[in-house]
């Protein structure tokens, strides 16, 4: 694992751009003051340094704060490539999720609010720590829509994501 002076010793990191760059070349292929790190495939910017790979958002929040995260990071945007310390936070697993973007499966385009064609209806409903729960049932979609933000933002609080 990487420790706090290893991390300084080899790379830099400027917290308002989130950008980390290296000190020392670990490898022939590395220049000094350059970018550390690569896109990966999941979105996120990974660093190798002694054969093991880290991520960058990680790396930064052992460097500004000089200790790993107690849990994952959130990146408070969504974007995975946003590394500025004021764009990450510690949080839980469930804190994470609850930052989440709209997912491509979502049919009505708002977060908590699907279509039940039974009631014909609008239906809100809101999970926090496996529990459901339900905000009832709306004819009007921009109505449902308020209900959810405001579910979301009573159950997720700081995590909750709107877009």
């Amino acid at each position: 694992m990487l420790t706090y002076d290893q991390a300084i010793s080899a790379l830099t990191y400027n917290p308002a751009t989130g950008m980390l760059t290296w000190n020392s070349s670990p490898n022939t292929r590395i220049v000094p003051g350059r970018t550390a790190g690569s896109k990966g495939t999941n979105g996120y910017i990974r660093i190798k340094m002694g054969g093991k790979t880290y991520l960058a958002h990680r790396v930064a929040w052992l460097i500004h704060r000089g200790n790993w995260p107690d849990g994952q990071i959130d990146h408070v945007d969504g974007c995975r490539q946003n590394n500025a310390i004021a764009n990450l936070r510690d949080s839980t697993p469930s804190q994470n999720q609850h930052n989440q973007a709209l997912r491509k499966t979502n049919k009505s385009g708002v977060k908590g609010v699907s279509w039940n064609p039974d009631s014909r209806k609008w239906h809100v409903q809101v999970t926090l720590n496996r529990k459901v729960h339900n905000g009832g049932h709306y004819e009007c979609l921009a109505e449902a829509t308020t209900v959810a933000a405001t579910l979301r933002d009573r159950l997720h609080g700081d995590f909750a994501r709107h877009d």
